[in-house]
């Protein structure tokens, strides 16, 4: 399973992501690489360091808040495993 932060530009004429973790060259209308990707994920160890949860965006689909309010669980013993996430993303 191969897991990427972004298409990896398969489309040329949008922009996808959410805007404190995209890289400024996509915001300039330049070509999107994967150097991109190291800068969103960059943002989100920052956010992870800092302590920061991410807010849930109003109509966030529920299966999506499930999935992070699992994987944020105080309890460590109640988050999934690498496998179950695995099989909750592969569905």
């Amino acid at each position: 399973m191969k897991i990427t932060i972004s298409d990896s530009g398969n489309k040329v004429n949008e922009i996808y992501g959410v805007l404190p973790y995209m890289a400024p060259e996509i915001l300039r209308n330049k070509p999107y690489t994967p150097a991109s990707d190291i800068y969103s994920l960059l943002v989100i160890i920052l956010d992870i360091c800092r302590g920061k949860r991410p807010k849930i965006i109003k109509n966030t689909p529920k299966c999506y808040i499930d999935l992070m309010e699992k994987c944020w669980d105080l309890n460590y013993s109640n988050r999934p495993t690498i496998r179950m996430l695995e099989n909750i993303i592969s569905e």
